[in-house]
């Protein structure tokens, strides 16, 4: 489910690609306001996040999304967490699995010239633990840099959209079965 909300192929992947490369390409201003932004308080407070809610809000419109509830406190604030971790991303790595398509199979992924997968075990047992997007966020962004700031974007909004326990137990299968 979380990989259909965000599809490349639907306005609210399109929306989320969109942010995502102005970041990177014009809005330097924004993606440092976001990257200094350690909290979701601090999120919040950057305008950027609220041209991506407004996005996201057309979007959701569009593809006829009406039960994302955009303009309640729990959605604004996953739309900033998407945003604040969008910021992190510097590279789009989709993930090509066939089978799995959250966030914990890039990973699961082995560092170059190592064995290792990028992501310690430990540290993905913390990520597991984190029960609301307060304590994700920053974990989450400390991972993406041990990832060379690399992921599916689109996996990342889903994951972080749907953050839940039944998210946390397709991660588990995820990053056990690309490590094994």
């Amino acid at each position: 489910m979380a990989e259909k909300l965000f599809a490349p192929d639907t306005p609210l992947g399109k929306a989320i690609y969109d942010f995502q490369r102005a970041l990177n390409d014009d809005d330097r201003q924004t993606r440092a306001q976001l990257r200094r932004a350690g909290d979701l308080t601090s999120l919040v407070l950057v305008p950027g996040v609220h041209r991506l809610l407004h996005n996201l809000q057309v979007a959701a419109g569009e593809q006829n999304q009406t039960r994302l509830y955009l303009h309640s406190d729990r959605g604004r604030l996953r739309v900033a967490v998407i945003a604040g971790l969008l910021a992190q991303v510097k590279h789009h790595e989709p993930i090509r699995d066939k089978y799995r398509h959250s966030t914990a199979v890039l990973m699961a992924q082995g560092k170059k010239k190592s064995d290792g997968a990028c992501v310690s075990e430990l540290r993905f047992r913390r990520l597991l633990q984190a029960d609301n997007l307060e304590a994700l966020y920053p974990m989450l962004r400390r991972t993406l840099a041990l990832m060379n700031h690399k992921t599916d974007i689109y996996a990342l909004a889903g994951d972080v959209w749907y953050w839940n326990d039944r998210t946390r137990r397709q991660w588990a299968y995820d990053y056990y079965a690309k490590s094994a």
